[in-house]
């Protein structure tokens, strides 16, 4: 039995393991008719068809979603990626550019003017 401390005063509480002998004392085993036996197996057996083929149609239909959803968000996380890329080459080009065309106007001399 396991104890514990509640309010200063120690509560004796049974475990699992003392139920259990007390039940093994207190019941005596039964064997079950052969004709429930059976009857039971053949229920069981038919529930778990009906179950299982219901179940495997839901999951292949939920799978098969889930498929073309994870596909697509592939595909449009990818095009994002890209034009984020392109538009970042873009800024680049533009920037180099930009700075080529500032060095090229420093270098030269001022025009004449008439």
């Amino acid at each position: 039995m396991k104890t514990s401390r509640r309010n200063n005063r120690t509560v004796a509480r049974p475990g699992v393991g003392h139920m259990e002998r007390y039940l093994q004392t207190s019941f005596r085993p039964v064997a079950p008719r052969p004709d429930f036996v059976t009857d039971l197996k053949r229920r069981l057996a038919q529930e778990s068809k009906r179950f299982s083929s219901r179940s495997t149609v839901l999951q292949y239909v939920l799978l098969s979603l889930a498929g073309v959803l994870t596909s697509a968000l592939l595909i449009f996380a990818g095009m994002r990626a890209v034009i984020t890329l392109l538009g970042v080459l873009g800024i680049l080009h533009q920037m180099r550019n930009h700075q080529m065309q500032s060095g090229i106007n420093e270098k030269r001399p001022p025009a004449l003017s008439a």
